[in-house]
């Protein structure tokens, strides 16, 4: 081939390349923009934009406080592109997590798919187990509601012969916050089960003081005091208690069968301490 014919195909070769390379890059720009405008429009379709949110659930919080919150996590965009309210991009997690943080009487929120155009969000409220009045139960302060975990959720009014045992913390002089727990959870399923057993063996709870050096004081009906230890094994208190109110040596008992007044001190393994007020 001559010289110049080899130059003429290596000319239309160049060309055909470029026309290609055209063509492709003209390809991937309709498929690119096509791409965009896909993403851009079908998370704006109205068929599968959030429009409905189904609050239950709630008694003692505000319904239309959730409802106020949940809308306001699922406004706007991310990234100034994509709108949260798409049914399959809204932040599940973060609205689950904000509405668990709205109110202390919230224990467990459920956020879930009800139709492409609305979600559900099921509140689940605490329920009073206990009361917390800090380090002056009798004289008539303000107290909380304990959940069954030691968690203080609320504000309780004032009670006239209470349904539920008070507890009082003698270890700080501080009010224990709402929000917070009045004890390791550990440890207060080991006082409910002190004082649930007590119930259950005719026995009547009514206060649990938590004091220095450990000490746990569970007040009976008739002034009767019962002293633990913290780190004690509760159920084997217990028991030794029970054998002590089947001993035939033991006085602590009136004419009517109930406990005199005083205490009895179950801090020291198997050994005994009682003593009855005159």
């Amino acid at each position: 081939m001559s010289p110049r014919r080899e130059a003429l195909h290596s000319k239309e070769r160049a060309k055909r390349k470029k026309e290609r390379l055209v063509g492709t890059l003209l390809l991937l720009g309709f498929v690119v923009v096509g791409l965009g405008a896909l993403l851009f429009s079908v998370p704006r379709y109205p068929q599968i934009t959030i429009d409905s949110i189904q609050i239950e659930g709630t008694d003692a919080v505000s319904k239309e406080g959730v409802l106020a919150l949940v809308e306001g996590k699922i406004s706007g965009t991310y990234a100034y592109f994509f709108p949260r309210k798409s049914i399959f991009l809204y932040p599940k997690a973060a609205v689950a997590s904000a509405v668990l943080a709205y109110d202390p009487h919230i224990k467990q929120v459920d956020v879930s798919f009800d139709t492409f155009r609305s979600i559900k969000v099921s509140v689940k409220e605490r329920k009073p187990f206990a009361l917390y009045c800090g380090e002056a139960v009798a004289s008539s302060t303000l107290c909380f509601f304990l959940d069954e975990t030691g968690f203080i959720f609320a504000t309780a009014p004032e009670f006239s012969g209470s349904a539920f045992i008070e507890y009082k913390d003698e270890t700080t002089s501080s009010v224990h916050a709402l929000g917070t727990r009045l004890v390791s959870l550990e440890l207060f399923k080991g006082l409910s089960y002190v004082t649930d057993r007590l119930a259950k063996e005719g026995q009547k709870p009514l206060r649990v003081t938590l004091g220095v050096d450990e000490r746990i004081t569970v007040l009976l009906e008739n002034d009767v005091k019962l002293y633990f230890k913290k780190t004690e094994d509760f159920a084997r208190a217990l028991d030794n208690f029970a054998a002590l109110l089947l001993s035939s040596n033991f006085k602590g008992k009136g004419s009517d069968g109930k406990l005199l007044p005083g205490y009895v001190d179950l801090r020291f393994g198997n050994k005994l301490f009682y003593k009855i007020e005159k």
